[in-house]
């Protein structure tokens, strides 16, 4: 309930923002940076069902979360402002976290849950990690590029785009998220 009540708080003050936007490339930015706020909230979702009660009274797993919803309201802030740079930077950061919860809960946590289950958290956690590293290396690539060589605004917003869609499409692939269309 609380992450839901955050992100729904991120989501709503960062709507009427659309109104002042007037360039296309800028336009697209927060559009997707939009798409990338509902996407974590999802994925915070499929966590709680996956997860369930195992981490709820964890507090470096509350402290983590917090963090990631911090990071991602920056980046939204950013997006809004188009601060690409920084935007991405956030999201560097919110991938780093995200890498730092999967792996501390992978090696340091005490689980509760047993057998298929057990190994089901597992895979899922290793899975976070592969898809969190890959994308950090990725985007962090791009960044890079970005500040030694001018790109155009557009270039560096396309790159963005497609590394988050592979993002996505990593994460319907490894069941991180695990919608169905019916």
């Amino acid at each position: 309930m609380l992450y839901d009540t955050l992100f729904g708080l991120v989501l709503f003050f960062s709507l009427d923002s659309f109104l002042t936007i007037s360039e296309p490339a800028h336009f697209l930015f927060f559009l997707f940076a939009t798409a990338v706020l509902v996407h974590w909230w999802l994925m915070f979702k499929a966590a709680e069902d996956e997860f369930g009660n195992e981490f709820r009274t964890a507090a470096v797993h509350l402290v983590l979360n917090l963090a990631v919803i911090l990071l991602l309201e920056f980046f939204i802030l950013n997006a809004r402002t188009f601060h690409y740079l920084a935007a991405a930077l956030f999201m560097l950061a919110v991938f780093c976290v995200d890498l730092a919860w999967a792996g501390l809960a992978l090696r340091a946590h005490r689980f509760k849950a047993k057998g298929r289950r057990l190994a089901a958290m597992r895979t899922e956690l290793r899975s976070i990690i592969a898809t969190d590293a890959l994308v950090v290396a990725l985007l962090g690539a791009l960044t890079a590029a970005a500040f030694l060589f001018p790109l155009p605004p557009l270039v560096f917003v396309l790159g963005f785009v497609a590394i988050y869609l592979f993002y996505i499409q990593l994460s319907f692939k490894f069941q991180i998220i695990d919608l169905k269309a019916f």
